[in-house]
């Protein structure tokens, strides 16, 4: 019986879990599609991109449950993954021509797929079996995950600037009882304090009360705040962007947010007063940008 063959792709601009079908495929049209893929732009497009991105990547699946993954990181050549279903093998071809002038190259590697031979020429280990239990364990877990205002430690992250707060104050009633206030000490302590103090109030106020519910199959979050709601899928989004300090040196380093920008103009921020902002972008496979910033103050 003839074995079926697939293929599928996925661009830089996909979220990581996402790829687009392109359905049955034979030899030909297998060396066809990847020297018709568009590595270059899709490489000049990642640079280009502001968001995280995937990597350009061509996909084979045989319906024996084999699979052959070419992708590129930069101009210097193909990574390829190969899947047998319990050993994998992969490795890189350079494009340097005096480093592979005596080497197989990608369309040989694919012959080999097609035909069935690919396992004779390369190194096959065996695929980690805790991968595989955390693998599954995160298959199983439920899609449906809610954060909670009411549920974190908010105070925890105002420590160091109640320190440097109660630091200031004591030097001052020291300087009143010498009837010598020394402005200097006060100012320089009040960069300290202050900062901090106006994050962590904005950042309750924002979020005081609201609960959010991820969906992870369906790629949708709900937001709720006193009764109101506001609920999007992950297509929905223009812009998010991942704010946190620069460094976590300061009084205000355990301070971050996401902000998202919808298509249709509706804003959102959700503080790591509700949860951190990893855990959402990693339930929906979010692409983001970064804003490191010296003080992570809110959007106005």
């Amino acid at each position: 019986m003839a074995i079926h063959f697939t293929y599928s792709i996925q661009k830089v601009d996909f979220f990581v879990d996402q790829v687009e079908d392109k359905g049955d495929i034979d030899l030909d049209g297998a060396i066809d599609a990847f020297q018709n893929f568009p590595f270059p732009e899709q490489l000049k497009q990642a640079r280009e991109r502001e968001l995280t991105s995937c990597l350009p990547t061509i996909s084979f699946k045989s319906d024996d449950g084999r699979t052959l993954a070419i992708w590129a990181e930069d101009d210097k050549g193909f990574s390829l993954q190969y899947d047998n279903g319990t050993k994998a093998s992969v490795f890189f071809l350079s494009n340097n021509f005096y480093e592979t002038k005596d080497s197989p190259m990608v369309e040989d590697y694919i012959i080999q797929f097609f035909s069935g031979t690919i396992e004779q020429s390369i190194e096959l280990e065996d695929i980690n079996t805790e991968y595989k239990k955390h693998s599954l364990d995160s298959a199983a877990e439920k899609p449906l995950v809610t954060f909670s205002f009411n549920d974190t430690n908010k105070i925890k992250k105002y420590v160091w600037t109640i320190a440097y707060f109660l630091l200031a104050m004591l030097l001052l009633i020291t300087d009143i009882q010498k009837k010598e206030i020394v402005w200097g000490f006060q100012i320089v302590f009040s960069f300290f304090w202050l900062p901090g103090t106006i994050v962590h109030v904005s950042y309750w106020f924002k979020n005081k009360n609201a609960t959010i519910t991820v969906d992870s199959t369906a790629k949708t979050l709900k937001y709720e705040k006193n009764g109101q709601k506001v609920k999007f899928n992950r297509n929905e989004i223009l812009v998010c962007e991942l704010n946190e300090p620069r460094s976590g040196g300061g009084p205000w380093g355990n301070y971050c947010y996401l902000w998202f920008i919808l298509k249709d103009n509706r804003k959102i921020v959700i503080t790591n007063f509700i949860t951190e902002p990893e855990n959402i972008i990693k339930l929906l496979k979010l692409n983001y940008r970064t804003d490191k910033r010296t003080i992570p103050f809110l959007p106005i």
